[in-house]
Parts: structure tokens; sequence; C-alpha cells
């Protein structure tokens, strides 16, 4: 008998796995996951606003990444630029708040951009942000950009987290640097997380949790392990050898009480990564509510 299937098989296979995937999105969401902690329970796993960084989705369309995150069941973005450039255009900025609306997402962060001393360029970020009702804008800027930072979050409150970027980053590469970076300016600019460049870096996102307290305003949730060659890469949330403390990570964000995006950032399998996102979330989920806390 031969092994092809026949289009009609093949289009059932088709809407199965679909169905299949569909449905394992909602139940990863619904109901625990409510950031309106539903009837009052307290477990650790329901206690944050789960998102994604669209930057996961890069291979494909604005349109698509957005139903890719609906279909997993997720409600929050972290938008990358590419999918939705800046603009000032007022008919541009409505078509984006229609797709986002479509897909029953909302889009409370974005990055990660740059900042330098340029203020008609800074504002111009600004204003988008201010229109597409962004919380935070998370960045990567000029130290000699921070003083305006100072004056343009006060101006269109709106918060800017620097994201560390690993063991190359001169700037902000730990705690300790991001720290320092922005001591003496104001209280709106903070720092996100990215725990896997956290622990690329050597650092404990435990510890840069804690060091950050009220003043972290994002996070971008990663995983690492040590390869055979002894490079640390990027690995799956829950996989075996992974670097994470993820729910020590957890304890210390609801300790100080914070309530920004946890954006799952997947960098691998980048033609496929919905599977993976998935078995993330799902890690997530077991681990957190197991833990009873």
């Amino acid at each position: 008998m031969s092994s092809e299937a026949t289009p009609n098989q093949l289009s059932r296979r088709a809407f199965l796995r679909r169905a299949s995937f569909s449905a394992a999105g909602l139940l990863l969401f619904a109901p625990e996951t409510s950031f309106a902690r539903q009837n009052g329970a307290k477990t650790l796993y329901n206690q944050f606003r789960w998102g994604l960084q669209s930057y996961s989705l890069r291979h494909f369309s604005v349109d698509d990444a957005l139903a890719k995150t609906q279909a997993l069941g997720l409600k929050w973005w972290e938008g990358y630029p590419a999918h939705f450039p800046v603009t000032d255009d007022p008919k541009t900025i409505a078509e984006y708040q229609d797709k986002l609306k479509a897909h029953d997402i909302r889009m409370v962060s974005y990055g990660v951009v740059d900042f330098s001393s340029d203020e008609a360029d800074a504002r111009r970020k600004f204003a988008f942000a201010k229109a597409m009702g962004i919380e935070t804008l998370t960045a990567s800027p000029q130290p000699d950009a921070l003083s305006l930072l100072d004056k343009l979050t006060a101006e269109y409150n709106i918060r800017i987290g620097i994201h560390n970027h690993g063991p190359n980053d001169t700037l902000y590469g730990t705690w300790e640097k991001l720290l320092a970076a922005i001591e003496g300016h104001s209280a709106r600019i903070g720092a996100c997380l990215d725990t896997g460049h956290s622990l690329r870096a050597g650092d404990s996102p435990v510890t840069a949790a804690a060091k950050f307290g009220k003043r972290l305003y994002d996070v971008h949730l990663k995983n690492v392990k040590v390869a055979e060659n002894g490079e640390k890469e990027f690995t799956e949330i829950g996989a075996t050898g992974g670097l994470l403390d993820t729910i020590g990570f957890f304890k210390e964000l609801r300790k100080h009480g914070y309530s920004g995006l946890v954006a799952l950032e997947y960098e691998e399998h980048e033609e496929n990564p919905s599977p993976y996102i998935e078995q993330c979330f799902a890690a997530l989920r077991r681990m957190l509510v197991a833990s009873n806390l």
C-alpha cells in the first residue's frame, strides 16, 4: 500500500494539528493565568502578565505573528520594531491598533530601541509609544541620552527599561553596570532584565531582580545551558541542564511586587518556534503551580 497521503488526509491532519495546538494554548492560559488572579488563587504562576517578545516570531509578518500569538492563548506583547515600525502617521497607528484588537492582544511594551542625544528622534519614539498605549520602552540608550530620558519619561509618563545584552555589552551587560549607569537618574528609568543574557554574562537573574527591585520594569525570559564546547547557549525553559532558577526568579519578582510584562523571548528555531514556545509555557506552568507558593 502506498505511504503517500491523499490531499483530504493531509487536510484532516493539518486541521487536527491546528485544533490540538489551539486547545493546548487555551489550556495553558485559562483560568489560572489570569492577571486578575481569578477566584483569589495564590499560585506563583497566575500572578504575572505572561506574554511574548514578538522578536520570537521575527520570521513572520506582523499579521502572522499576531495570529500565532493568539493561537498560543497569549494576550500580551512586547512589540519588536520590525513588526510595528515607529511612525507618527495617525492612519498607520490606527491600523496597528486595529490589528492588535482583532487578535485580542495588548502591546504594553516595545523595543529594544536606541536613544542618543537627538531629542527630535527620542520624542518621535515617545510620541509613538504614547499613541499606542505603551507602558515601557525597552531600550539601549547611549550614556549621553540619560538626561534627556529623565525629561521625556516624566513628560510622557512612559518608563524606560534598559536592556542588558550579555558579556559583550560594555555599558549595561551586568546588573552592577546597569545600576551604576542609572544612579541619580529618574526613577522612571530602570531595567529590562534579559535572563538569558544575564546568565551568559555570569550573573544570577535572581540576584539581578533583587538588586533592581522596584526599578525592574520589563523581563525578557530566556534559559541558557552549557553546550558540549563549553559555550553558553539558549535553551527552552525547563530544559535539562538549564541554568535559570525559575522558581527562585519568580519568587523574587513577587517579593518586589513586580507588575510589568514577563515576555518570553525565544531565539531558536526561527522558522517554526511555536511548538517550543508552547513547551516553555507548559514547563513554566508545571513548575510554578507545583511550587504552591
